[in-house]
């Protein structure tokens, strides 16, 4: 991918990096730091299985654990162990 690589990831640790403070100072919506991850990987998922013809395993996988890493998310950083690590 070379140069589009290259921004693509700048783009993506760059959005992630605003999206995690977001998140950090309380002021992200719940349906953004929820919801729209998981809507994006669905689309993805759908978009590459109707161009390919067949569901990839690992790409499949790959959204299942987003979607399952949200509420351990949630349970973790409500955790008593994460919060003394925090502060």
């Amino acid at each position: 991918m070379g140069l589009v690589g290259i921004a693509l990831a700048a783009l993506v640790v760059g959005t992630a990096t605003a999206y995690d403070a977001q998140l950090v100072r309380g002021s992200a919506p719940p349906h953004w730091a929820f919801g729209v991850p998981m809507l994006v990987a669905l689309a993805c998922l759908g978009r590459h299985r109707a161009k390919q013809r067949k569901l990839n395993k690992v790409f499949a996988a790959a959204v299942l654990l987003i979607i399952a890493a949200h509420p351990l998310r949630i349970a973790l950083l409500n955790s008593e162990e994460w919060l003394r690590f925090a502060a």
